[in-house]
């Protein structure tokens, strides 16, 4: 009987550990069994899945709890995934790039809520025993960028573009920041491109084997923004809620693990719009 009863207990534990990944991957409404709407955020994939779960969730978990309202995390394994989505108008609430804004915003009328404060830019980097001195010695050379309409890949095409626009050079889409820099290191690009604020926490010990070529101007942070068919109502207390808890400790600390820092109300005219002067579907998209 032992056998029999260890392989049952050994049943039973897989079973309990399939209940814990559905829980985390399909979390329950903190409002069943009434008839409350819940909206659906969708976050740009800058980590595995696994990670911007631990980080996104509890700060949904408090947003739910100050706002009044049910939000669902929607998490992708690529950026070509999330841009899908977003384009065909899928999420309520989105956390994207702000080229992803200004592309989406034209087909289906997202509307920016909050930002955080710092301004990024794109920076061009290649490995630091490579022989590119240059930017034009990528000529005919592969860059590594995370998608096609991530900060990083707009700004710092639109330079290569509009200050050496003779230069000829194959665009790699990785998925992924940690993919761009595999690459890079690996050799299977030339160059690579991130936002700043993604080279700055690259690991020490990594980024030590890396070389920044050029940084592009600096624009307003990614923002969180809503589809139009969600309530005005909801909308506002969302992003209040969100603004709140910047001047909360623990709140701060759920935001910072997001890197939205330092909270504003988002404006589309002010903020984003003079994206649209930016070649934003570049050849090779």
């Amino acid at each position: 009987m032992q056998p029999l009863q260890h392989h049952t207990r050994k049943v039973r534990l897989l079973a309990e550990l399939a209940l814990v990944l559905m829980c985390a991957l399909f979390p329950s409404s903190g409002n069943a069994g009434n008839d409350s709407p819940t909206y659906t955020i969708a976050v740009l994939p800058q980590r595995p899945p696994v990670v911007m779960y631990a980080r996104w969730r509890p700060l949904l978990d408090r947003l739910e709890k100050e706002a009044g309202i049910t939000l669902k995390l929607k998490l992708y394994e690529s950026t070509a995934d999330f841009q899908a989505d977003i384009a065909k108008g899928t999420p309520d609430f989105m956390y994207s790039t702000p080229p992803q804004l200004v592309v989406v915003r034209g087909m289906q009328g997202y509307i920016p809520l909050v930002r955080g404060s710092r301004k990024l830019s794109g920076v061009l980097f290649v490995r630091n025993d490579s022989p590119i001195r240059t930017v034009d010695d990528l000529e005919s050379g592969e860059i590594a960028f995370s998608g096609s309409w991530n900060i990083c890949s707009v700004l710092v095409q639109n330079v290569l573009h509009k200050d050496h626009p003779d230069l000829k050079f194959k665009q790699l889409y990785a998925g992924s920041m940690n993919n761009v820099v595999n690459h890079v290191l690996l050799g299977k690009a030339a160059a690579g491109s991130v936002i700043d604020v993604e080279f700055e926490n690259i690991a020490p010990e990594t980024r030590t084997h890396l070389r920044p070529l050029l940084e592009t101007q600096k624009i307003f942070p990614h923002p969180l923004s809503a589809h139009p068919r969600v309530p005005k109502s909801v909308r506002d207390k969302l992003a209040s809620a969100i603004l709140a808890l910047w001047e909360d400790e623990a709140g701060n600390a759920l935001l910072v693990a997001t890197r939205i820092t330092n909270p504003v109300r988002a404006d589309y005219q002010r903020d984003y719009r003079h994206l649209e002067n930016i070649d934003l579907m570049y050849p090779g998209n």
